[in-house]
C-alpha cells in the first residue's frame, strides 16, 4: 500500500536562498497521472511533502545533492504533481515536492539552487512540467516543456523526454506553443559556452536557445 505524503505547515521555508511558501494541500494515492503545466497554472513557491525517514543503503537506498542552474535571461518554474511520485520511495522533504513550484531566477555566474533527493537506487520516473516567464515580470507564466525526471541512481535527478532516453539522449527542449525555441534542458557537468563547471560540475542546467 502507498503511503500518503503529509504536507508540511504554512511557513515560509528558504531553499538555497530563495524563499518560498509552503502550502498545505492533499495528496491522493489513487491518481498516478499528470498533464503538462498550462499557462494558467501558477505556484508560489515549493509545496513541500514530508515523507517518513528512512535510513540511507548503499544497495538500495542513497542520497544526492543536485545543483540546479538557469543560464538563459528568464525565470523558470518547476511543476511536479504529488500524485505522481509515492513516499515509498523517498525520505523526510528529500522528494520531488522540493522542486514543485519553485522558481528558478537567471542567476549564471551566481549561486544555484542545491538540493537534496533521498531516493531508492531504482525509483520510478516522475512526469514535471517547465513554465517560464518570458518578458516583463507582469506578463504570465507560459508552459515551454514537460519531461521526465528518473530520480536515484548516481545522478540524483536525470531529466528525460522519455524512459527510454539515456545519456546524452536526455535533452529536453524549451518551445513555447507558437514553436519558439527558448533552450533545453539537460543533466551537464559543463556550462553553455562549453567550458567544465569544476564547483558545480554535476547539475541540472537550463540552456539558453543557440548554446
Amino acid at each position: 500500500m502507498r503511503k500518503r505524503p503529509v504536507f508540511a505547515s504554512a511557513a515560509a521555508l528558504a531553499v538555497a536562498g530563495i524563499i518560498v511558501t509552503a502550502l498545505t494541500g492533499c495528496a491522493t494515492d489513487s491518481s498516478r497521472s499528470a498533464s503538462a503545466p498550462t499557462e494558467s497554472a501558477v505556484a508560489l513557491g515549493a509545496q513541500v511533502v514530508t515523507c517518513p525517514t528512512r535510513a540511507q543503503s548503499d544497495d538500495d537506498f542513497i542520497v544526492r545533492k543536485v545543483s540546479v542552474i538557469n543560464e538563459t535571461d528568464f525565470a523558470i518554474k518547476l511543476q511536479i504533481s504529488d500524485a505522481d511520485w509515492s513516499c515509498d520511495d523517498y525520505s523526510g522533504t528529500d522528494n520531488p515536492s522540493a522542486l514543485n513550484g519553485v522558481v528558478i531566477p537567471p542567476n549564471f555566474g551566481s549561486t544555484p539552487l542545491q538540493i537534496k533527493v533521498a531516493a531508492k537506487w531504482k525509483s520510478p520516473w516522475v512526469k514535471f512540467g517547465i513554465l517560464g516567464k518570458l518578458g516583463s515580470p507582469d506578463v504570465p507564466w507560459i508552459s515551454i516543456g514537460n519531461g521526465l525526471l528518473w530520480p536515484g541512481s548516481f545522478d540524483g535527478y536525470l531529466p528525460c523526454l522519455k524512459e527510454t532516453n539515456k545519456g546524452s539522449e536526455c535533452v529536453i527542449p524549451l518551445v513555447d506553443k507558437t514553436g519558439v525555441n527558448h533552450g533545453k534542458f539537460l543533466f551537464s557537468g559543463y556550462d553553455h559556452t562549453g567550458n567544465e563547471d569544476e564547483k558545480y560540475f554535476n547539475s541540472l542546467r537550463f540552456y539558453p536557445a543557440g548554446s
